[in-house]
């Protein structure tokens, strides 16, 4: 049985017998990105021709466990498509994104996902199927 220093998130929830502590064993991870670089092609509204538009210029950036890490910026300024970038919903940028030092995975979506902030939320469904 693993200790409890082991543990990275640790929910004490009102709804446990007695106070019980809930412990998940979560997978401890370094999060980072270097270089990334994302450009989009519009279309100009006055030439009518697509030019090309970046989004990030060589972005980087870490997060570490028990950090906590926030992402501001104006209307605009990138925030979701950095964190498009970093959750793996976008691939087309240049540059890496690595966990405890190994390219992103699929796998990993397992742990780590975010809300887009445009979603709907529908009461018939969990915060887990939402992700």
């Amino acid at each position: 049985m693993a200790t409890r220093t082991q543990h990275y998130i640790e929910i004490n929830s009102p709804t446990t017998k007695a106070g019980a502590n809930i412990i998940l064993d979560v997978p401890k991870v370094t999060l980072q990105w270097k270089n990334v670089n994302l450009s989009v092609n519009i279309k100009n509204q006055v030439t009518q021709q697509l030019e090309e538009k970046h989004i990030l210029q060589n972005v980087h950036g870490s997060a570490s466990p028990g950090q906590l890490v926030v992402l501001m910026g104006p209307s605009g300024a990138g925030k979701s498509s950095m964190l498009d970038v970093i959750s793996g919903r976008n691939k087309n940028f240049t540059g890496s994104v690595t966990v405890n030092g190994q390219k992103w995975t699929k796998q990993m979506n397992r742990y780590a996902s975010y809300v887009m902030q445009d979603d709907v939320f529908y009461a018939t469904l969990t915060v887990k199927e939402h992700l």
